[in-house]
Order: C-alpha cells, then structure tokens, then sequence
C-alpha cells in the first residue's frame, strides 16, 4: 500500500541473474546503513559488535524468492525495516536481548514473490523487524497500522452484527 491508499508491490523485482550469490555487512564499533534503492545479495552475512546495522528493504531490489539474512549481533543492535506486504521469517536465537517483530509484517508465502528470511543469533543486543512505507515515521507507521486495526474491526463487528434494516 502506498501513503495515498493505492495498493503496490512490496519490493521492486530485478532478474535472479543481477543478485550477487552472497555479500557480507559488517560493523564494528561503529554505524552501517543500507538505504534507498540498493541491491541485497541471495545469502547475505551481517555482523554487528558493539555497533548498528540498519537495513532498510523499502526501496531495496530482491529477486523472486527467498532473500536470507544470517545475523550476528553482539552487544549491539540490527534494525531491519520492510515495506507492507513483503513476507519475513525470523528464526534467531537470543541470549540476555531481544528479537521484535511488527505484528502487520507478512508470514504467509506469496507464491514465487520475494521473500526475506533472518536466521542467526544475538547475544546482549537487539533485533527490531518493522514496517513502513517510504517515507513514513515509526510514529506514523505505528497510528496507520491501529486505524487499519480498527477499520477491520468495525467491518468484522458489521458482518456479525449483519444488515440492519
């Protein structure tokens, strides 16, 4: 969905042939963002000690299927943000952290549509997955999703209650 309600694709789609087999992100002690239009390899490694990865997939380029991320995380922190509808499995392992993820991002498979998949562990650090549309705040992304939240709710409650008249 788009900020004027329209509804788009999750990521825009490059051939399978474009996409490196693998790439590291590394961070120590420091800052590493990837934002914009970019490309993420098939397999990518992130590591961050004592330091931030950001990862933002909003206007990221995937291929069809499945766009894994196996993660290390130590004493530090890796925000990964995706655009709605993009589909993410988080399979970590934490130990004295925390892994988040938005209750609105996709788990169901969307045919041979991307797909991002983060495996890995954390160890005295964090893990956020959120969704937002480009340009959008966490503040603004966190008041769409509890009036689309409400929308549902008011059109379930009307099928229960059914027409009046």
């Amino acid at each position: 969905m788009i900020r004027d309600g329209s509804v788009a694709d999750p990521v825009a789609l490059v051939p399978i042939g474009s996409v490196s087999p693998s790439a590291r992100i590394d961070a120590y002690f420091s800052e590493t963002k990837r934002t914009g239009p970019w490309i993420p390899a098939r397999d990518n490694a992130v590591r961050a000690v004592f330091a931030t990865v950001r990862l933002d997939l909003r206007e990221a380029q995937l291929a069809a299927g499945t766009t894994c991320f196996t993660v290390s995380v130590v004493m530090g922190e890796l925000e990964i943000i995706v655009p709605p509808g993009l589909p993410v499995d988080v399979d970590c392992s934490v130990v004295f952290g925390a892994v988040e993820q938005d209750e609105a991002i996709g788990r169901s498979p969307q045919g041979d549509g991307p797909r991002v998949r983060i495996t890995g562990r954390v160890w005295f650090g964090s893990i956020h997955v959120r969704e937002q549309l480009v340009g959008e705040t966490k503040s603004e992304a966190r008041k769409r999703r509890k009036a689309e939240r409400k929308r549902q709710s008011e059109q379930s409650r009307r099928k229960m209650i059914g027409p009046v008249g």
